[in-house]
C-alpha cells in the first residue's frame, strides 16, 4: 500500500524527514540538500540542449505535492502534438520525474535562464510561485472548493506573473475573483488575468482510477488536518488520534499530515505519537492520496481543502472538527466551504462529537452518497472532462485569445 507505516520496534524512532513514500508502494530516498547544486548543474546542459530543440509547454512541479496529476496533463498535451518539457525542482523519483524529457532544475535557476533567452509559449504548474517563466503562465489550483487562502496578500504576490488561473468549481470562482481584483495595479506584473472554468484534473484522474479497479473495502478512518498555520492540529491532533485509535480499535486509522508539514517539529511529534498505536498508519505520501482515501469510509479534518476532494472522489462523508470556542468557521459563514458542511458531512465541536458523528454518518448509507454526488456534479466544472476543456484551450492560452467561459480581470 502507498502508506508508510512508522516503525513499532523502537518507539523513539521517528521517520527521517528526508524519506517520502511514493505511489508504487516503495519508500524512496530524496536527494540530500547539499547535492542539489551539483545535480542541477549536471542537468543544466541537457536542459538547455532540449530547449534548443523546441518547447511549446514547460510543465513545472516545484514541490512533490500535487504533481502526480501533472503526468496525465503532460501525456495529453503530447498526444495532441505539443512539445512538452518537464521540470521538477524537488528531486524525488516518481512518475512525473520519469516522463520523457524530464529534468531536475531549481525554480530560481529557471527564472534566471528565461530572463536571458526566449520563454516557452506556455508555462503550467500546480504550485503558485512568481517568476514569469513562460510567455504566458497558468496554474492549476489544488483546492477544489473555496477553501480559505490564509494570507491573501501572499497569494496575490505569488500569482502576480500568471495570466491564467484554472478554477475548479463554481464556489471557487467568486473567491479568486474577489482576491485578484483587489488593487491589481499595485501587485500584478501581467497586463490582465483570466480565471478559466477548467474543473479539477485531480478529481477526474481519481474517478478514472476508481472506475478501472475493483471496489475497495472501505473500513479505515482517515485524519487529514490542513496546513499547520491554519490548523488546530497542534492543540488537538494527539487527542484526535488517541480517541480514534482507542474507540475504533478494530479498524485502521490513517493519519495523513499535510505535505507541507512533514518536517515541522509539531508534526514529527505527532508522527512519533501515532507510532505507539498498532492500528494507526502514517501516510507520508506527498503527492497521491488515492490508496488512503480509497480504503476509508470517513475523513476527519478541520479546514482542509482535501475534505471536499475526499467527499467528491470517494462519495463518502467528512467530519469537520471545529471547537466551539475559537472556531474558524465563525469568520467564514459566507463561504460555500462552511455552508456545504451539512451536505458532505457534519460539524464536531468536541472530541467526543467526532466519534458520534462518525457513527451517525456511516449509518446513513446511499442517501448521503446522492447528496454529495449531486453537489459535486452541479458545482465542479467539467466533471470527468477537465483536461478535454484544457487541451481544447491550449492554442488560445498560448496566443492570449479569449478563453471559452473565462472571466477576465483587467
Amino acid at each position: 500500500m502507498t502508506s508508510s507505516k512508522t516503525p513499532k520496534s523502537d518507539s523513539s524512532t521517528v521517520p527521517p524527514a528526508s524519506v517520502v513514500s511514493l505511489g508504487d508502494g516503495a519508500v524512496h530516498q530524496k536527494i540530500p540538500r547539499d547535492m542539489y547544486k551539483e545535480l542541477f548543474e549536471r542537468e543544466r546542459g541537457r536542459f538547455l540542449s532540449k530547449l534548443d530543440q523546441g518547447c511549446d509547454v514547460l510543465a513545472h512541479c516545484p514541490v512533490p505535492a500535487y504533481r502526480w496529476m501533472m503526468v496525465e496533463v503532460v501525456e495529453r498535451l503530447r498526444k495532441r502534438g505539443y512539445k512538452v518539457i518537464c521540470v521538477s525542482s524537488d528531486p524525488v523519483i516518481d512518475e512525473f520525474s520519469e516522463l520523457e524529457n524530464s529534468f531536475f532544475f531549481h525554480h530560481g535557476s529557471l527564472v534566471e535562464i528565461f530572463s536571458q533567452r526566449p520563454k516557452p509559449p506556455l508555462y503550467i504548474t500546480p504550485t503558485l510561485l512568481p517568476g514569469g517563466i513562460g510567455e504566458r503562465s497558468l496554474v492549476f489550483l489544488h483546492d477544489i472548493w473555496d477553501s480559505p487562502l490564509g494570507d491573501e496578500n501572499k497569494f496575490r504576490n505569488d500569482a502576480r506573473d500568471f495570466e491564467y488561473i484554472a478554477i475548479p468549481s463554481k464556489p471557487a470562482l467568486p473567491l479568486y475573483e474577489r482576491v485578484l481584483r483587489y488593487n491589481p495595479q499595485e501587485w500584478r506584473r501581467v497586463p490582465q488575468q483570466t480565471l478559466i472554468p477548467c474543473g479539477y484534473p485531480k478529481l477526474d484522474s481519481t474517478l478514472a482510477r476508481i472506475a478501472a479497479q475493483p471496489p475497495t473495502p472501505k473500513t479505515a478512518i482517515v485524519y487529514a488536518p490542513t496546513v499547520g498555520f491554519m490548523s488546530n492540529v497542534k492543540e488537538y491532533g494527539h487527542k484526535i488520534l488517541l480517541a480514534l485509535a482507542t474507540r475504533f480499535r478494530d479498524r485502521e486509522i490513517i493519519f495523513r499530515p499535510h505535505p507541507h508539514d512533514h518536517n515541522s517539529q509539531d508534526m514529527l511529534y505527532l508522527i512519533h505519537f501515532a507510532s505507539r498505536f498498532q492500528n494507526i498508519t502514517v501516510d507520508l505520501e506527498s503527492g497521491d492520496n488515492y490508496s488512503s482515501y480509497a480504503r476509508s469510509s470517513v475523513l476527519v479534518s478541520d479546514l482542509s481543502g482535501t475534505a471536499y476532494t475526499f467527499a467528491f472522489t470517494q462519495l463518502r462523508p467528512v467530519v469537520f472538527f471545529q471547537p466551539k470556542v475559537g472556531s474558524q468557521f465563525e469568520n467564514m459563514k459566507d463561504f460555500a466551504y462552511v455552508k456545504n458542511v451539512p451536505v458532505i458531512g457534519a460539524l464536531a465541536e468536541t472530541i467526543e462529537d467526532i466519534i458520534s458523528r462518525i457513527v451517525e454518518l456511516e449509518a446513513e448509507g446511499s442517501q448521503r452518497v446522492e447528496r454529495i454526488k449531486n453537489l459535486r456534479d452541479t458545482s465542479v466544472f467539467n466533471v470527468g472532462h477537465s483536461l478535454d476543456y484544457f487541451i481544447d484551450q491550449v492554442d488560445n492560452l498560448m496566443t492570449g485569445k479569449l478563453i471559452d467561459g473565462g472571466v477576465r480581470i483587467d
